[in-house]
């Protein structure tokens, strides 16, 4: 049993693996700048806030983090705080903690973004953890979250791992969004992979730093990137499949 800090619980994300992961037997502690409506365990404060996250951080073994401020559209003065300041301040609190072994931070397939411009060969090789093309600074701030992570694995000794995560529909305008661009089908990730991925990158037995992609089984001949990764480092392999005129989960 986990005991996890899960950061961005109130989010679309955070309130689906939230109550995955206590049904699986974890304990779960939510923060999120909203009250987190599906446990009682939880704090309300900004990422940025240390004495919160210092008091968030007692007892905790795991570390999910999710917030962020996720806008393809945000700037890099919007972006300074909550995607720079707030995950560095984590690592450095989680160090003086002395307690979490596991940190899992939340990526983005985005960092894929920048695709278009390159050449197409290679275009074709696009989609291993090793590749990154970002294309606006919400994508960027998450390589440099990478990074941060890899330092973070080096430096205490601690299991992390890059989740690169696809195309997670939040409600019905976007799943009509995805609908109209068949080239991004293949970044689809349903609420139930997200919970069978998430407990694998909880419960799986790896050490180090790994970085994989999370997205459902794309249709033959429309991968986008590797799944490999995350089979290799977790064991895990996507169950759903876009489908068009598909609701929000």
């Amino acid at each position: 049993m986990a005991h996890i800090l899960l950061t961005g619980s109130a989010g679309s994300i955070g309130r689906c693996i939230g109550p995955s992961l206590i049904e699986t037997g974890h304990t779960v502690r939510g923060y999120d700048r909203q009250p987190t409506p599906w446990t009682e365990d939880a704090l309300v404060a900004d990422l940025t806030d240390r004495g919160a996250m210092a008091d968030a951080l007692r007892g905790i073994d795991t570390v999910v983090h999710l917030a962020a401020n996720p806008s393809g559209r945000a700037s890099f003065d919007e972006l300074l705080q909550p995607n720079y300041i707030g995950p560095r301040q984590l690592v450095e609190l989680a160090a003086e903690a002395g307690t979490p072994q596991r940190l899992i931070l939340a990526s983005t397939i985005q960092v894929y973004g920048g695709a278009a411009d390159l050449p197409q060969e290679q275009r074709a090789r696009l989609g291993r953890p090793e590749d990154a093309v970002p294309n606006n600074d919400y994508a960027l701030s998450k390589v440099w979250l990478e990074r941060l992570g890899e330092w973070s694995a080096r430096r205490h000794g601690w299991s992390v791992l890059a989740v690169r995560i696809g195309w997670f529909l939040r409600d019905p305008k976007e799943s009509r969004s995805l609908d109209a661009k068949p080239s991004a089908h293949a970044w689809y990730f349903s609420h139930e992979d997200a919970r069978t991925f998430f407990r694998a990158a909880v419960e799986a037995d790896y050490a180090g730093f790994h970085v994989v992609n999370a997205t459902s089984q794309p249709k033959p001949g429309r991968a986008n990137c590797s799944l490999q990764p995350a089979a290799d480092t977790l064991g895990w392999a996507p169950q759903s499949v876009f489908e068009p005129s598909q609701p929000a989960d």
